[in-house]
C-alpha cells in the first residue's frame, strides 16, 4: 500500500493544536469567525492549468476506486492561477492577510473500506495550505479530513465530510477550527486532453481533486465559493 508521505513529515514539523470547536466571532479575545476554502490540486506530469509544474510530485488514486493512499498537490505560488489566487477568505477579515487571499495546497487521502461494488468508500487524510506571500509559500494550516467517497460516473466521485484544523505555522500556530467538507476527484477536460484520454477510467486515475461549492462545469472565480466551510479561533491574534 502506498504511504502518506507528505502528511508525516509535515505533522512532525509542526506544532500540534489541540481539538477543539472553533467560537462565532466575540466568543474569544482573539480573532475568530467564518473560513472558507477552495482547494484546486493535480497531478504531476500531467500539471496544472496549462500544463504548469506543481509543487511537488503526487501519486493520484486509481479508477477503479481501491484500497490505497493518494496525493495531489497545486501550482507553486510563483504561478499565477485564477481559482487558488482567491482561495481563502476569512468573515470577519484575518489582521494582515488579504480577503480573498492567494493560497496553494497539498491534497493527500487514503481509502479505506471500499463497497464490492466499487462505487462508496471511506477516506481521510490531510489538506495542507500555504499562504501565498509574495510569490512564495508561507505560513501554512493543515486540515485534517473525514468522510465518504462515492463513485458518481466513470470521471467523478464525490468526497463529502468533515475537517478540524489540526496545525499551523507562523501566524497560523495557535489556530483552530472545523467544518464542513464538499469536494470531488475527477479529470478536468483540459487535464484528459494533455493525457490523450476521455475519461477517469480512461487514464486508469482521478487526476484532479477539487474542493469547491457551485457550478461544476467551467466556472469562474466568481461563481463558487469553498468546498471546506467552518469557524476557527485563534485566541493570540489581536483584533481591532
Amino acid at each position: 500500500m502506498k504511504k502518506l508521505v507528505f502528511s508525516a513529515v509535515l505533522v512532525a514539523a509542526l506544532a500540534i493544536v489541540a481539538p477543539g470547536i472553533a467560537q462565532e466571532p466575540g466568543d474569544s479575545d482573539g480573532a475568530g469567525g467564518g473560513i472558507d476554502l477552495t482547494v484546486h490540486t493535480h497531478t504531476s506530469g500531467l500539471g496544472g492549468p496549462g500544463g504548469a509544474a506543481l509543487l511537488t510530485e503526487t501519486d493520484p488514486l486509481s479508477f477503479p476506486v481501491r484500497e490505497e493512499s493518494f496525493s495531489y498537490a497545486s501550482v507553486p505560488c510563483s504561478t499565477s492561477v485564477p481559482f487558488n489566487d482567491r482561495a481563502l477568505e476569512f468573515n470577519p477579515d484575518y489582521p494582515g492577510i488579504e480577503d480573498p487571499a492567494s493560497a496553494r495546497f497539498i491534497t493527500e487521502g487514503e481509502v479505506t473500506d471500499v463497497a464490492r461494488s466499487g462505487k462508496k468508500a471511506d477516506v481521510e487524510g490531510t489538506i495542507t495550505m500555504f499562504l501565498c506571500e509574495n510569490g512564495e509559500e508561507g505560513d501554512r494550516v493543515v486540515f485534517a479530513y473525514d468522510g465518504n467517497l462515492i463513485v458518481r460516473s466513470d470521471s467523478e466521485a464525490l468526497v463529502r465530510g468533515t475537517f478540524e484544523i489540526v496545525g499551523g505555522t507562523g501566524r497560523f500556530e495557535d489556530i483552530s477550527g472545523q467544518g464542513s467538507l464538499h469536494g470531488r476527484l475527477t479529470c478536468l477536460p483540459r487535464v484528459l486532453e494533455r493525457a490523450g484520454a476521455e475519461s477517469c477510467a480512461d487514464y486508469g486515475a482521478f487526476t484532479d481533486a477539487v474542493f469547491f461549492r457551485g457550478p461544476q462545469e467551467d466556472p469562474s472565480p466568481e461563481d463558487i465559493t469553498g468546498g471546506l466551510k467552518g469557524h476557527y479561533e485563534d485566541p493570540t491574534v489581536p483584533i481591532g
